[in-house]
């Protein structure tokens, strides 16, 4: 999913409040309603829970993308990275570490 796909399911996620409902239909096996079903639990109808696990899906694999972009990104830069970090490490050590007393 790109950047911009990702940014519009968080606007439309924000902005959606609950009251603009479109009516589909889906087919499942069985067993998967019952766990649906136990799942929801009384008071709670599945259209709400498969919204709500629906929305967690597709935020989950936004972040997932976003996360391997990221390490991908640390990846590239890495040997940069890592002569810096040693380079901070060796400015902040004892001057005087190792000297004869």
């Amino acid at each position: 999913m790109g950047p911009h796909r990702a940014r519009h399911l968080r606007a439309v996620d924000e902005w959606y409040d609950g009251g603009m409902k479109v009516k589909t239909s889906v087919t499942l096996s069985p067993g998967l309603i019952t766990a649906i079903d136990a799942c929801a639990g009384t008071g709670r109808h599945r259209s709400e829970l498969l919204e709500e696990l629906a929305w967690e899906s597709l935020h989950r694999r936004d972040r997932a993308a976003r996360d391997a972009r990221e390490i991908a990104l640390i990846n590239l830069h890495a040997d940069f990275l890592n002569a810096k970090a040693e380079e901070f490490i060796t400015l902040q050590s004892d001057p005087w570490e190792g000297e004869p007393e």
